[in-house]
């Protein structure tokens, strides 16, 4: 299917939603993100800009890149093997082409627990604000520890 700027905007904006209503999913994503394991990564691109010298600085470029985002996922997952990552380098085409192969794992039961966290810290809306509750939600400085709502 073909993409859109107007639905990478829409995405963008349904995600950015979803983040201001959960409290603390950065600790919820990272909780479950360090539970997986990649048991093969394989990431192989051919790249080509048509001109020779263009095709080489963006190569090494390129490296870079895929050498940062190895590094992040080993920094926060653990790898059973060695990645496999190559670029081939089109000197006088224009090509731009990658392929992706991974094989991760989880426990179901990490998957369900993070979930089960996300809609505990979701943040309810009651009339048009947010209603976020604290520790002490019914207790107040002068009710002398008689429970009042604060609804």
């Amino acid at each position: 299917t073909r993409i859109t700027p107007h639905d990478v905007m829409e995405k963008v904006r349904q995600a950015k939603e979803f983040l201001e209503h959960v409290v603390n999913l950065r600790g919820i994503m990272k909780r479950f993100i360090n539970s997986i394991t990649i048991h093969k990564l394989e990431w192989n691109s051919s790249f080509g800009l048509g001109d020779a010298a263009q095709t080489g600085m963006a190569t090494g470029v390129l490296w870079s890149l895929k050498g940062s985002i190895v590094g992040i996922l080993a920094h926060y997952m653990r790898l059973k093997t060695k990645p496999v990552l190559a670029i081939t380098p089109h000197f006088l085409e224009n090509v731009v082409r990658t392929k992706v192969i991974c094989i991760f794992s989880f426990r179901i039961g990490h998957a369900i627990l993070g979930g089960l966290r996300v809609v505990k810290y979701w943040k309810s809306t009651k009339g048009g604000k947010q209603h976020v509750r604290t520790s002490n939600s019914g207790l107040n400085d002068n009710s002398y520890g008689k429970f009042e709502a604060n609804d």
